[in-house]
């Protein structure tokens, strides 16, 4: 579940923080806000890049693990275990569409 989340976060923050980063290079649009607007996107984009910084190292190592843990033979017959494999087959796949689907750019930073 933890992993779900991790990932999940990390899925949200990116296009929040790519549509900052784009008003912010944008200088009408960001000259067009006030500063308290200014300050609440800078503010944003900042929280976000801190979750982010935070997660994906976080889902960088359980994404080793799975490999590592793939090389014990019994182990990975855990894996293939009915109760687990769905769950982890739905995660992978989510994962997958979010990375890959029609929407994947909007995860570029």
């Amino acid at each position: 579940k933890e992993t779900n989340t991790l990932i999940a976060t990390v899925m949200q923050k990116l296009p929040e923080i790519r549509e900052a980063q784009i008003k912010m290079k944008n200088a009408q649009e960001w000259g067009a806000m006030s500063e308290e607007q200014q300050k609440q996107v800078s503010e944003r984009l900042e929280d976000n890049e801190r979750e982010v910084k935070h997660a994906l190292p976080l889902c960088n190592k359980t994404l080793q693990m799975f490999g590592y843990l793939n090389t014990d033979e019994d182990i990975r017959s855990l894996f293939l275990l009915e109760e687990l494999c769905s769950r982890l087959v739905t995660m992978l796949l989510h994962v997958m569409t979010k990375l890959v689907g029609s929407k994947g750019l909007e995860l570029k930073v």
